[in-house]
């Protein structure tokens, strides 16, 4: 019974190797589902980064205990829940997920809670571990989902910026290719179409922008503005030397 919260235990406790495969083994599925939500070019990286996150979820979960009221195992209430084929019994004990566990596995141990000492003990330990382990399952699925969504996202806003990078390092190979005059130092360094455009971006209403104001104006990142506006600076500051 219960025999993924019996390695996450296991692992914490000893940093056993077997414990953390077998918690893994458990999840693949789950791991394979997600993974295949990714570009196929990044499902390995998705692959390791969900499993990096299993093992945090694993290190970060804590054993709850749960209250269980031993007064109710009683034989009054065992005649009552076989009576109504147990359908009544979390009426009659007030327990979270006991629908679930005789469900997995049997209504046997609970029958014998209700008449000796020792199997009570033993279904109250079982059962508070299955609580624990439908909330460790819980955790591990929510953080799967999250971790995946957000490696999706960061995926597709590289590819975004990829493509504008790309796009802004072409339109300044045309502009390159405009200034190649090389008599006239004025003519060499004038300033092109290009490079007005860019400049005014940085005038609204008689007030000076900053570049990540730019930047947001223009869909591309800060650090692209200002790479296009030190190549400008750099550029007229050789045509003062020369001039001058």
């Amino acid at each position: 019974m219960n025999k993924i919260i019996k390695q996450v235990i296991k692992f914490n406790k000893n940093q056993k190797e077997d414990a953390f495969v077998y918690i893994t083994e458990c999840f693949e599925n789950l791991l394979c589902s997600f993974v295949g939500k990714a570009d196929e070019r990044y499902r390995e990286d998705l692959t390791q980064e969900l499993i990096f996150c299993l093992f945090v979820v694993i290190k970060k979960f804590n054993i709850r205990r749960y209250k269980i009221d031993t007064s109710l195992f009683i034989k009054d209430n065992l005649l009552e829940l076989q009576k109504y084929e147990f359908k009544n019994i979390n009426k009659v004990l007030n327990l979270d997920y006991i629908s679930s566990f005789i469900d997995k596995y049997g209504k046997e141990l609970l029958i014998k809670s209700f008449n000796s000492n020792y199997y009570r003990k033993k279904f109250i330990d079982e059962y508070i571990l299955f609580c624990n382990e439908n909330q460790f399952v819980s955790k591990v699925n929510k953080t799967f989902k999250f971790t995946t969504n957000k490696f999706c996202k960061a995926i597709e806003l590289d590819r975004k910026y990829c493509v504008r990078k790309d796009h802004e390092e072409m339109i300044n190979q045309i502009a390159d290719e405009s200034t190649k005059e090389k008599n006239n130092p004025l003519n060499k360094y004038k300033m092109t179409i290009d490079e007005i455009v860019f400049l005014e971006k940085f005038i609204d209403n008689n007030s000076l922008l900053s570049e990540s104001e730019v930047a947001k104006k223009l869909g591309i990142s800060q650090q692209a503005v200002s790479k296009r506006r030190q190549k400008i600076r750099k550029k007229y500051h050789f045509l003062r030397k020369e001039v001058n």
